[in-house]
């Protein structure tokens, strides 16, 4: 993010990661569990795949808390809140 001019105008980022238990912290859990649900969304593919009518109750749920993320995830004017990264993106900027 710091290697574009945009990115280094941001100063609401925080430089080191927080580290907490997150059986001790609500906060924690909620983004375990956003990140775990983007993850799998992604994973399965579940972005490019149309859903079927005899779709799993895991894939439906997925699909239903990728919608619920999305929906709540703010954008501002030239930065998407949610962001699909082309599939060659690490290998294109991280090499």
């Amino acid at each position: 993010m710091y290697r574009t001019a945009e990115g280094q105008t941001l100063d609401r980022i925080l430089e080191a990661p927080i580290f907490g238990d997150s059986q001790m912290t609500v906060g924690i859990q909620l983004a375990d569990f956003v990140a775990g649900a983007l993850k799998r969304f992604y994973t399965e593919s579940l972005n490019h795949i149309r859903p079927e009518q005899n779709e799993s109750l895991f894939h439906q749920k997925l699909r239903e808390f990728h919608n619920i993320i999305n929906k709540r995830t703010p954008n501002f004017p030239g930065y998407l809140g949610s962001y699909e990264a082309s599939s060659d993106f690490l290998s294109r900027y991280y090499v």
